[in-house]
């Protein structure tokens, strides 16, 4: 056996199929447009308040973990009283801030 390399076997390659890569390109291209296509901004542009949700961990164990959050969710809220200019139109924003309880399934229930 002295001498004798072992190689690697060689295996052949082909190139891509074209069909399946203009495939792959037209279902991106459709979901790029179905998610930010003018029927979403006209959708997302019919309400005129913008609501953000928090969730955080107020009581339980790990409520030591989020003490400053009233603090910056507060300053979010003095920052944002005026409204979002987006364009030409201003949205309200409302920030909800709930309580988790430190606890997964709770956390669930209420982003439901």
């Amino acid at each position: 056996m002295a001498g004798k390399m072992v190689t690697a076997p060689q295996t052949a390659t082909t190139p891509a199929d074209p069909g399946k890569r203009r495939l792959l390109k037209a279902a991106a291209a459709l979901t790029a447009t179905a998610t930010l296509g003018s029927y979403g901004r006209t959708w997302a542009a019919a309400a005129d308040k913008i609501r953000i949700g928090y969730i955080g961990p107020k009581t339980g164990p790990f409520a030591p973990f989020t003490e400053a959050d009233d603090f910056i969710i507060e300053q979010v809220r003095k920052s944002l009283a005026g409204g979002l200019k987006v364009g030409d139109k201003t949205y309200e924003v409302e920030i909800l801030a709930r309580d988790d309880q430190s606890s997964p399934d709770r956390q669930s229930n209420l982003a439901a």
